[in-house]
């Protein structure tokens, strides 16, 4: 499957710059994106190579890359030297974008032109399924492709900060009628 994919090309480099800039200081942002990204919306091989990176380092780490990140991995990267020096300039560029005061203005048409991105493939991989008959996959691609990009808020999670929740001054308990449960729940 060849699928094209346009590029950024309607914003400007300053704007594609702010783009990674918010990839790189908003958490929400990027978990929200990281399924419908891909480092070849952007033009220049210094943007693709900070995206790729960025999407590589969420990953893996769950958290956002930070300039020491991006300069280790730089230095393990085959690009050649003039590419690194582009990959610097460019990274100092978006760093200072990363306290626009437009960003989320930046985020939404990012957003927007990645689930357009993402529905156009989905037109052009449903062709192909038509011609092969899997008319089920076709409707699993769409329901996939309007998905994409929505908000991954699962409610709250257990795990974080259970420290906090056992604190005394932070729980407000509520005794049971049992006092063998109250032992147990730490009072109820």
């Amino acid at each position: 499957m060849n699928i094209t994919t346009d590029r950024f090309q309607k914003f400007n480099p300053v704007f594609q710059c702010k783009t990674i800039a918010a990839l790189i200081s908003d958490i929400h942002f990027l978990e929200q994106i990281y399924d419908i990204v891909e480092p070849s919306y952007f033009e220049s091989e210094a943007h693709q190579w900070v995206t790729k990176t960025s999407l590589w380092y969420y990953n893996t780490y769950k958290s956002l890359p930070t300039l020491e990140v991006f300069k280790q991995e730089l230095e393990k990267t085959t690009v050649n030297d003039a590419v690194k020096v582009s990959i610097v300039n460019q990274l100092k560029q978006i760093w200072s974008f990363k306290d626009s005061n437009d960003l989320e203005y930046v985020q939404d048409e990012f957003l927007n032109f990645c689930k357009n991105q993402a529905l156009k493939n989905a037109v052009l991989k449903s062709s192909e399924l038509v011609d092969s008959g899997q008319y089920e996959q076709i409707r699993v691609t769409f329901d996939k492709a309007l998905a994409a990009g929505q908000e991954k808020n699962i409610g709250h999670d257990w795990n974080l900060d259970v420290e906090s929740r056992l604190i005394e001054q932070s729980r407000q308990v509520i005794p049971t009628p049992w006092p063998a449960i109250n032992g147990i729940l730490d009072g109820g």
